[in-house]
């Protein structure tokens, strides 16, 4: 099925028209339009100052933007979609001298009571429950009680996924996820990453081309703040980065 098609059928999770970003004189995004269809992993390719880690703050409000943003079906509202929305930074700013338990608990800030989601000791026990869940989706249930400082950095990032997961988000996104990372570790996050996204949309950057065709359904590759091409992994050919990647042979 044409990837058009595919869209047609598809239930859009957020869709942008014509979004720009720019900071000063200097224009990061160029008049992008994006559609994120329910259930979809998405990659977001491209070479550094590609503009894609602007992306993905901008879709989610914690860059200023021009343009239109739906999400879930509504003109966006940046509070109730940062509601519906787990991030997973590219440093994944855990607090390290706190328990993966705690740092996942943070993930529920936002819910009602969240100001006793600081630490997982004053958390309500639903807090702590749902934790435990996330954690048990990455495989790290037994380093609970661990300080993050203790942790490796692939745990530490599962950490980081879990905290995302907990909120129960519709829509995933992680910037650069597996990129500190040794290959075997970086495998091991990103496919906990494309396991534990379920139902939900996951949207993803990555320098790894293996790691874009591997993982996600659907590839869009960004240069110099526009979509240069969009469309399954499946018939993404090597040729097709001739010219886009400068220090990459095709």
């Amino acid at each position: 099925m044409a990837l058009d098609a595919v869209r047609a059928a598809a239930d859009p999770v957020l869709t942008a028209r014509g979004l720009c970003v720019s900071f000063g004189a200097a224009k990061i995004l160029r008049d992008i339009s994006l559609d994120l269809n329910n259930g979809e992993r998405v990659a977001l390719i491209g070479p550094n100052g590609a503009g894609k880690s602007t992306l993905l703050r901008a879709l989610v409000g914690l860059v200023p933007s021009t343009g239109r943003i739906d999400a879930f079906g509504r003109p966006c509202e940046i509070r109730t979609l940062r509601q519906e929305v787990g991030f997973v930074f590219q440093h994944h700013a855990l607090v390290r001298r706190l328990t993966a338990l705690s740092n996942v608990v943070h993930g529920l800030m936002h819910r009602p009571g969240g100001w006793r989601a600081w630490h997982q000791a004053v958390a309500p026990a639903a807090f702590r429950e749902a934790a435990m869940e996330a954690l048990a989706l990455v495989d790290l249930t037994e380093k609970a009680p661990v300080r993050v400082d203790n942790l490796s950095g692939g745990q530490a990032q599962r950490v980081a996924i879990a905290r995302a997961l907990v909120r129960g988000p519709r829509l995933l996104i992680a910037d650069e996820p597996a990129a500190s990372l040794d290959p075997a570790a970086g495998h091991d996050v990103m496919a906990r990453l494309a396991d534990t996204s379920g139902n939900r949309t996951l949207l993803f950057t990555s320098h790894d081309l293996d790691h874009a065709r591997t993982y996600a359904t659907r590839i869009v590759a960004l240069v110099a703040g526009r979509v240069v091409f969009d469309r399954p992994a499946s018939q993404l050919d090597l040729s097709d980065l001739r010219g886009l990647f400068p220090d990459r042979a095709a």
